[in-house]
């Protein structure tokens, strides 16, 4: 029903321009106040018989509404609602502005914390018992979070009904009274002894952030005095609000929270080994060498115990200096521990170093080697570590009870397959729900009552009259549709027409042996668990997953599977969870006003910023019209699943990476200029000392990486810019490395020869000192996975893998990047699980697969294990001597019905490191060690094989520009970090370096060294010290360094050689090629020459400029590839056209190789894949790498 009001003032002429804002107006506190509060009248039911200025619905007449703007001589004019939210533009505070601002930011407040919070409500003797019987601390804290919320939430919404219903006066010192109460709340809260709690801190940063606006109150109320009065003085007896000392309570609170949020993370992460740890190990170890410090050098060492110069000296003095390093470590435990604390509440506080703008763009987060973005990396790799395994758990129990399902059925029709379980209309169409006692038409009929009178409740209030009316029109819908509904479970007692007979199989229990009751209830509860986790409940409606090609190429025919190929190329779908952007608005028929109101009510916070909220993918319901939705019900249910629990395992670490965030906002961080710090020196106490120049946290590179870092990683906006030119760009990169990789062989085996050859060098560097492996962990690497190689043969084109090697590779992560959406449940037989793009990339993935999981059981084969009595065991769990009898980590495993179980009878105390880095494990629980072992091997394949994964980005990668860089380069700068690492300090002696100069990797808790570097800064060191020509100090001075600085020196070294050897092999390969007796020999010599001068032409990449040129144009980049597309495009209708009009047929090559064929056909074959590698000659491409294009 129309409101009477509204149609007068449509209808009376003197309203007709401006009838809407007068409508806003009579709604408005000043028209109450000079009124009476007739919405409060409205709800109760007071009508035109007891007070004639209102008609029977209770709402102003229009004669007493002008009389009350003619008496009061009110001008009302069309105005857009204010942008104060928005921040676009500064208008001077008033009371109705202020008013109204107030009361949508309290709304936003409530509504962004019930959406991004299970609320549960709940008193103060329910907290008591639910506190008493928790069973952990943890649990403890969580409860009493949850009551201060739930506390809060209603203070707001008597705050939001207070700022709607009574006088301007009133309303603002109601605010200011709200205000008082949370200052005093925070005041209590900080009192408690002891350091806080993240999740508290957090909670409270968002309620000070949220009365930001306290000021601008204030501002009004010292001006006007009428205000003031009332404000300050209390009528009642009691006493008035001093704003003064609101202001300086808000700003001293404000600041001893930012102390206690830098006190609890230097308080949880000093706790565990970390930088500070690795400066002590640093510094005993240099002392056992220092005779200033009371060491003893190498060569006194040996001379006083008559022993030669050999390796079994050097490898006697290295253990014995472990041993005094280890007891160092163990006696000083609680100093480092405090110098770690210390350590971050510094760095927190005044951070010497920012990042330079080339770390700041290009660099990784894990491997930038800033201490605050690489601790914030292992936070989210963490949370994406805990959320692949729970969702791996979950597919190994789907894919059991789905291989009994499809037995004797079809899986290329998914809607015949699992039409039983999904709810159909009263046609027999399907629907997007599953199966269930009530039929799916009772929620679409319900939603459209229900969606407009929250709409109204959101947009105008409970005492609006939208809202009445929508509410009246909804309980009219309920009472004639639900017989009753259960209050402690929500669940509905519908209306007979309502109920669906199809559910009655499931709801009966006599069929629970049956495999289709077991599959549809698995279902239902894979469900409830995502309902669980999730902020809001979906209940049986199927995520927003649109087919997939071969679904709709089996379902729906040919014409329907191009549409897919072109939807899947160059529009954003619903599935593109990638290409999400903070803000996005997906309408673009709206008026520009619509889409700010609509921000201003959706995605802004309540403080007017853009609103960071963690991602709810597959709900785009819009996007994924009914005859598109996949009913591939394993696979789509399964990858919501995984969305649920990316989403908790998120919302668990959003409180610390935020309040870390904040923290670096408030710290001051280092200037840089050109690569180098910014300093000054000043003299304290007569001693001369370095000044750094500061800077405000938030101007600095390291907080606007980190901001990116949070972006990219907890809340999905993975692109910087429009998520449809990143969805284009992305086409074309694809596009470029398809024809240049599928069938493309040469690179293939090239890239397996290139990473076999590092792999080897790293392993003959461990030969002599304790990295990560050495050859004889390498070589049972290769045994371990040539005897599982039909095990992994028969992986090939299944679902769930069941080799050992596969599941340790998914374990740890070996190929980097797991996605959970890899495989499909459809289509389940070999052929058709083969019958993907990634098959036509197989000599790269196999060549992949190979050299990925060959570094991971080279890198498993160097950490042995210890029982919880911290002895050796071997693979029987029997005590052995020492850690060479002891069993390999990998070797705690076996694959039992495709999951991967520790072996029965095997006691995991401890892992013991090649490097000495010892991971402690509790009761046999391995899954925070295996975090970090996957970690470190993530370390590993990063210098070696490059950083081919899509969570470990740098900057630059998030826009269009950066990823076309980076597109088939990504070995380039891990390799150019691995050896230039710290090479702006390359002529500083060891000895002099300082902790701030020093990259920590949090991935294998020690220090960072580019091998080039190290072996640079040795080479300096004693030319300066005049040591070149003295063996024994040039000896002592080798003996001094870390295990990893001499492996790093000593990979250098084999590096130059096996660059030059390749070099020079290539040369004589070659000219044996050019002099061999018959063509099959000089091909077999020239597939030599050319993979062997392919290691030599990368190798010197770091060394050689010729090289680095060469790089850069083989393969050519995605532009290189636009370029030679338009190439085709201007032969084609500006060159062949023209010649076949005048009946000259196809331009053709005249001479060379090419002879006789078509130019245009070389130029289709060059933007094709497959057809582009038809082409390739071996000598040609020989040529290329040797410099010779003749």
């Amino acid at each position: 029903m129309a409101c009477k009001l509204k149609i007068d003032l449509d209808n009376n002429p003197r309203f007709k321009d401006n009838s809407e804002a007068v409508f806003d107006f009579v709604h408005s506190p000043q028209f109450i106040d000079l009124f009476g509060d007739w919405l409060s009248a409205a709800n109760i039911g007071i009508s035109s018989e007891e007070d004639p200025r209102v008609d029977e619905f209770g709402y102003p007449t229009i004669e007493s509404v002008i009389d009350i703007i003619d008496s009061n001589e009110i001008k009302i004019e069309i105005q857009q609602e204010s942008t104060l939210l928005l921040g676009t533009e500064y208008e001077e505070a008033n009371r109705d502005k202020i008013i109204t601002d107030l009361i949508k930011r309290v709304k936003s407040r409530i509504k962004n914390l019930r959406t991004a919070k299970k609320i549960q409500m709940y008193g103060a003797e329910e907290l008591e018992s639910r506190i008493q019987n928790s069973t952990s601390i943890e649990e403890a804290r969580k409860i009493r979070i949850d009551y201060m919320r739930s506390k809060y939430v209603t203070d707001l919404e008597a705050l939001a009904a207070q700022l709607e219903k009574f006088n301007d006066k009133v309303a603002l010192k109601g605010y200011l009274k709200t205000v008082e109460l949370l200052l005093k709340n925070a005041k209590q809260v900080l009192n408690i002894q002891g350091a806080l709690d993240i999740a508290t801190i957090y909670e409270y940063d968002q309620r000070l952030k949220f009365i930001n606006t306290v000021d601008e109150v204030i501002e009004l109320v010292s001006k006007e005095r009428e205000l003031n009065l009332y404000i300050t003085q209390d009528n009642t007896g009691g006493t008035g609000i001093d704003y003064n000392k609101i202001l300086s309570e808000k700003a001293s609170i404000q600041s001893q929270f930012n102390f206690k949020a830098r006190q609890a993370i230097a308080n949880k992460w000093g706790s565990v080994p970390g930088k500070m740890t690795a400066v002590y190990y640093r510094k005993y170890s240099d002392a056992f060498s220092d005779s200033k410090k009371g060491g003893v050098p190498y060569t006194q060492w040996r001379k006083a115990r008559a022993l030669k110069d050999n390796t079994k000296s050097r490898k006697r003095y290295s253990e014995e200096r472990g041993i005094f390093v280890a007891e160092q470590m163990e006696r000083n435990a609680d100093l480092i521990k405090q110098a770690e604390i210390d350590n971050f509440m510094r760095i927190l506080k005044e951070n010497p170093k920012d990042l330079s703008g080339f770390a700041h763009y290009m660099l990784d987060a894990r491997n930038m080697g800033d201490d605050v973005i690489s601790l914030a990396a292992e936070i989210l790799d963490k949370k994406d570590y805990l959320t692949m395994r729970k969702t791996i758990e979950k597919f190994t129990q789907l894919e059991k009870l789905w291989k009994q399902y499809i037995k004797g059925k079809s899986t290329t029709d998914m809607r015949s397959l699992w039409g039983d379980m999904i709810g159909r209309e009263e046609n027999g169409k399907l629907t997007k729900f599953l199966v269930d006692e009530i039929k799916p038409d009772f929620w679409t009929a319900r939603t459209k009552f229900l969606t407009p009178m929250l709409d109204a409740q959101d947009k105008y209030g409970q005492n609006s009259y939208q809202y009445i009316e929508a509410k009246k029109s909804y309980i009219e819908w309920y009472n004639d549709n639900v017989e009753s509904r259960d209050k402690s479970s929500g669940k509905y007692n519908v209306k007979s027409q309502w109920k669906d007979p199809r559910f009655n199989f499931f709801a009966d229990e006599t069929n629970k042996n049956k495999i289709e009751y077991k599959m549809y209830w698995f279902f239902r509860d894979m469900i409830t668990e995502r309902d669980e986790m999730y902020p809001n409940r979906r209940g049986l409606k199927l995520p927003a997953i649109q087919k997939t090609l071969m679904e709709t190429s089996f379902e729906d025919g040919l014409i329907p599977s191009i549409k897919r190929i072109y939807k899947d190329k160059f529009t954003l779908t619903a599935d593109d969870i990638d290409y999400y952007e903070k803000g996005e608005d997906n309408s673009d028929d709206i008026s520009k006003w619509e889409q700010v109101k609509a921000l201003m009510y959706t995605n802004l916070n309540e403080y007017g910023q853009v609103q960071q909220k963690i991602p709810v993918y597959y709900r785009q319901d819009d996007k994924v019209p009914l005859n598109e939705q996949s009913y591939d019900l394993p696979s789509i249910l399964l990858m919501d699943y995984w969305g649920s629990v990316n989403w908790e395992e998120s919302s668990y670490v959003q409180a610390e990476l935020e309040i870390l965030k904040q923290v670096v906002g408030t710290s001051k961080v280092g200037k840089y200029h050109w690569g180098k710090k910014k300093a000054q020196k000043i003299k304290v106490k007569g001693k001369e000392e370095l000044s750094f120049e500061m800077e405000d946290g938030m101007a600095s590179n390291v907080y606007k990486n980190l901001t990116s870092v949070i972006e990219d990683r907890l809340y999905g906006v993975k692109n910087v810019g429009s998520g449809k030119a990143n969805k284009l760009a992305s086409t074309l990169m694809s596009w470029t490395t398809d024809t240049m990789l599928i069938f493309n062989y040469y690179s293939a085996i090239a890239s397996v020869f290139q990473s076999k050859t590092i792999q080897s060098m790293r392993a003959m560097s461990g030969m002599y000192f304790d990295v990560e492996y050495g050859m004889k962990e390498l070589i049972n690497a290769e045994k371990k996975f040539a005897l599982d190689m039909p095990n992994i043969f028969g992986d090939i084109g299944v679902i769930r893998p069941g080799a050992i090697t596969n599941l340790l590779g998914e374990r740890f992560q070996a190929e980097q990047d797991w996605n959970p959406a890899a495989k499909k449940f459809m289509a389940a037989t070999k052929l058709s699980q083969s019958a993907d793009k990634s098959t036509l990339h197989g000599f790269h993935q196999m060549g992949e697969h190979y050299v990925q999981h060959l570094l991971m059981y080279s890198f498993l084969n160097g950490i042995k294990v210890q029982n919880s009595k911290g002895e050796y065991i071997n693979k029987d769990g029997k005590v052995v001597k020492d850690r060479n009898q002891a069993m390999s980590f990998d070797e705690v495993y076996e694959a039992k019905e495709k999951e991967l179980k520790v072996r029965n009878g095997i006691d995991v105390g401890s892992l013991v490191f090649n490097t000495g880095r010892v991971i402690k494990v509790k009761n046999n629980n391995l899954v925070d060690a295996e975090f970090k072992v996957t970690r470190q091997l993530f370390e590993l394949n990063y210098y070696i094989n490059g950083n081919y994964t899509s969570k470990n980005n740098a900057l630059a990668q998030r826009y269009i520009i950066g990823k076309a860089g980076f597109s088939l380069r990504r070995w380039m700068i891990p390799g150019g970090l691995e050896k230039y690492r710290g090479a702006n300090k390359v002529f500083t002696p060891r000895e002099d370096l300082r902790a701030d100069d020093l990259d920590f990797s949090r991935q294998s808790e020690e220090f960072q060294f580019g091998s080039f570097t190290e072996g640079m800064r040795f080479l300096s060191t004693i030319l300066k010290q005049g040591e070149l020509l003295k063996a024994e100090l040039r000896a002592d001075r080798w003996n001094s360094l870390s295990e990893r600085e001499k492996g790093d020196m000593r990979r250098a070294t084999i590096y130059i050689v096996e660059m030059l050897l390749s070099g020079v092999s290539s040369s004589l390969l070659l000219a044996a090629a050019k002099a061999a007796p018959n063509d099959d020999e000089k091909k077999l010599l020239l597939y030599g020459a050319f993979f062997v001068r392919r290691i030599y032409s990368e190798l010197s990449f770091y060394m050689n400029p010729i090289e680095i040129v060469r790089i850069f144009r083989s393969p050519a980049a995605s532009i290189s590839m636009l370029e030679n597309a338009i190439e085709l495009f201007m032969r084609f209708f500006f060159k062949e056209i023209p010649r076949i009009a005048m009946g000259q047929g196809f331009e053709l090559y005249t001479r060379g190789k090419r002879r006789g064929s078509t130019k245009l056909g070389k130029e289709l074959y060059d933007v094709l894949p497959v057809l582009s590698q038809l082409d390739r000659d071996v000598e040609n491409s020989l040529k290329f790498l040797m410099g010779n294009n003749n």
